[in-house]
């Protein structure tokens, strides 16, 4: 057998999309990290917006998902500290608020009524 036509592994570390999913509910967060992780990205889970913005400024993400309702740091707010700190990674907000004020203030990185004018995140298809 010509062994220059065997094909070897790869030795370089495959670098997988790396994810900051912030949820304070255990359960639904880790199951949403298992499936994450079965898709094929690499998930940080932070259970509030302190250990999530500690991991938002010190880690490199392509993606943040994060949850309106947390605690210490509600989820627009942990957006916007993140975006005035230079991160620019996609985000997705998520939120089981059903009003049309809250949905509109979390497609402008704000919550509804903020004084303060946030960085605007940008949502990418």
């Amino acid at each position: 057998m010509d062994r220059s036509a065997v094909v070897q592994p790869s030795r370089e570390r495959v670098q997988l999309p790396r994810v900051l999913f912030v949820e304070d509910e255990r359960e639904l967060g880790e199951l949403l990290e298992r499936l994450l992780e079965e898709e094929g990205f690499a998930v940080d889970l932070a259970a509030d917006g302190h250990a999530a913005l500690h991991l938002g400024l010190t880690r490199q993400y392509e993606l943040l998902l994060i949850d309106r309702g947390l605690p210490a740091i509600e989820g627009l707010d942990l957006l916007g500290r993140l975006r005035s700190r230079g991160v620019t990674a996609r985000a997705l907000v998520l939120t089981a608020r059903g009003s049309v004020g809250d949905r509109v203030a979390g497609a402008r990185g704000r919550p509804a009524g903020h004084p303060g004018e946030a960085a605007r995140q940008d949502l990418h298809p």
